[in-house]
């Protein structure tokens, strides 16, 4: 998996379907970080709909445990 970064994300405003045909050519999950933040960029639409159901997700930062260093 090729490590991409948040400009790569929205450095294709004028025709971004070659870069979502490559991401999803990666696999359904792409990881990046920004400002030291590691993200994933879901890239298909079941699997968006999976995570977004899963109770295990959440946007409420008080559910969130930090992460062991």
């Amino acid at each position: 998996m090729t490590q991409i970064t948040l400009s790569d994300v929205f450095s294709h405003k004028h025709n971004p379907y070659p870069f979502y045909a490559r991401l999803r050519e990666q696999g359904p999950l792409s990881h990046f970080t920004w400002m030291g933040i590691e993200m994933w960029l879901v890239t298909t639409y079941d699997d968006a709909v999976s995570i977004l159901k899963d109770p295990r997700f959440t946007l409420d930062k008080q559910k969130v445990e930090p992460s062991p260093c």
